[in-house]
């Protein structure tokens, strides 16, 4: 009996530790995750500064030309 319960606790530890080390690498990869989102998002703003910026110049060469 006490055998039996030896090995239980042995696969109660074996499996705690195979939830911590599924637990860190989910963290990894949602910070990885969040890491492509902020680039992502960053890419966007920059192209639509940049769309907004040529709409503005398009928008002067217009007035000053009269196209």
């Amino acid at each position: 009996m006490e055998q039996l319960n030896l090995e239980l606790i042995q696969r109660l530890d074996q499996q705690s530790k195979l939830l911590q080390e599924t637990d860190a690498q989910r963290v990894i990869r949602e910070e990885q995750r969040d890491i492509q989102l902020m680039q992502v998002l960053r890419e966007i703003q920059d192209s639509k500064r940049l769309i907004a910026a040529s709409e503005q110049k398009k928008s002067l060469w217009s007035r000053l030309f009269g196209k």
